[in-house]
Formats: structure tokens, C-alpha cells, sequence
């Protein structure tokens, strides 16, 4: 199987809108919806969550989950990290999606000191899952400040955390890892990646931070992934069951 770099996926993104003639927010409630399914399987209705969002389209694909899970009759909570003055225009979108369901308690962390905010306003006891849908595919440099800051409560809150992509903090193209260098990053329990795994899930040192890795099929042509070249592949079943004779 191919294994694809970032700017190949988001191009892979580009060519499936392009085929389809369908919106880019129309491919973000693909990816909303696939994993919302997944988390239906996996938690009851007696779980609540609570979603960190980033600005951009990673934000985005958390602001589609919450409203999907709000609208199965879970309990949900959505904190957005301002960690930068541009929001894309997906997340705008959903964001204003969001607003329309009374239910989704949304709230804005713009310092440190707001991240003490993140429990859910109703004292009652719950399983609280916590969604990680901060950066995505997109980071090339360690966190630092507010992200740092969110990602450092996310890994001490003692829940069961899921990433949405990739988790807050790691590149998804490193190979070698430095540790030195990259000290936030998300220790999720499981990780919702979209249509193929990230060349760093796939080493020991920095594939550990994605946990149980679950690769969301969110339709993205297959045209394309015949017709580009990649430098590097990984093996998987698929591969293998044609070479194993009896």
C-alpha cells in the first residue's frame, strides 16, 4: 500500500472534491460522520465528551462530531482553543452549524487559566471521553503556549482520549523522531486517522502516541491514489494474502 506524505493527502482531497463536485465542507462531514459512527459503537449514552477544537479544518471535523453525537442524544462539550487569529472557512461553517443546536455547551479558551474550565457545567458523575481534534495533519514545529498548554491537560485529565487524525503535536511525515524536540503531544488512546495511516504512525517512538490506530474510509477517490507516486510503502494483509501459499 502506498504510504502518502501531507501535501499528497491534501492534494488527494483536492482531486476528490474536484471529481465529485462536491464542497470541501461536504468531504468534512464524510470524515465527521465516519468517526462519529465509530464512537457510537464504542460508548454508551452514559459517556459524555468533550471536544478540544483548533481553528482549522482538524477543529472542523470536531465541530461536525459534536453535533452528530448531540443529535444521538449524548452529552457534549466543546472547548475551542484560540491559538491563532485565522479560522478556516470549514470551521466557520460548522461553528455556525454548531450554535444552532442549544444543547452542545461551546466555550472559547483564549489563555491557560480558561483550560480549568473544561469540565461539563452538570456536576453529576460521567464517563467523560475526551476528543482531540486540535491540528491534524498539518503541524511542522512543537507545540508551544496555549496548544502546549491544552495538550498537557488533555494527557493529565485521566480520560479515555481519541485523536481525530493525527494527535495534537505530531508530524505526521517524521520518520526520525526527536523527543527533545517534541515534548506536547497527545498520548491518545485511540486515533481516527482518514483513508491511510501517517509515515510517523508507523515507527516505534512516535507511533506510540496514537494508541489503537483505526483508518476511517471517508470515500476519497481511488483514481488517485493509482496514479501517484510515492517514495515509500508499507505492507499490510491486503499485500501479503496473495503471496501465502499452502
Amino acid at each position: 500500500m502506498k504510504l502518502l506524505n501531507v501535501q499528497q493527502i491534501r492534494d488527494w482531497d483536492s482531486w476528490t472534491i474536484r471529481k465529485e463536485a462536491i464542497a470541501s465542507t461536504g468531504l468534512m462531514e464524510r470524515a465527521g460522520k465516519a468517526c462519529t459512527e465509530y464512537l457510537l459503537t464504542k460508548f454508551s449514552r452514559d459517556h459524555a465528551f468533550l471536544i478540544y477544537c483548533g481553528q482549522g479544518n482538524n477543529g472542523g471535523d470536531g465541530l461536525v462530531i459534536a453535533r452528530l453525537l448531540s443529535g444521538y442524544g449524548y452529552r457534549v462539550a466543546v472547548l475551542i482553543v484560540q491559538h491563532s487569529k485565522h479560522r478556516s472557512e470549514d470551521f466557520l461553517l460548522n461553528l455556525d452549524r454548531l450554535r444552532k443546536v442549544p444543547e452542545v455547551s461551546i466555550r472559547e479558551i483564549g489563555q491557560e487559566r480558561d483550560l480549568r474550565q473544561m469540565e461539563l457545567a452538570d456536576p453529576e458523575p460521567k464517563r467523560m471521553v475526551v476528543i482531540d481534534s486540535l491540528l491534524g495533519s498539518g503541524i511542522s514545529k512543537p507545540l508551544e503556549g496555549l496548544l502546549a498548554a491544552a495538550v498537557h491537560h488533555i494527557n493529565s485529565s485521566g480520560n479515555t482520549v481519541v485523536s481525530i487524525d493525527v494527535p495534537a503535536g505530531l508530524p505526521a511525515d517524521a520518520g526520525q523522531w526527536d523527543a527533545d524536540r517534541y515534548r506536547s503531544v497527545v498520548s491518545a488512546s485511540t486515533t481516527l486517522t482518514f483513508q491511510v495511516p501517517k509515515t510517523s504512525f508507523l515507527f516505534p517512538d512516535s507511533g506510540k502516541f496514537c494508541g489503537n490506530l483505526k483508518i476511517m474510509d471517508i470515500g476519497l477517490q481511488e483514481e488517485f491514489l493509482q496514479q501517484v507516486s510515492t517514495e515509500l510503502e508499507y505492507v499490510d494483509e491486503a499485500f501479503v494474502a496473495p503471496l501465502i501459499r499452502p
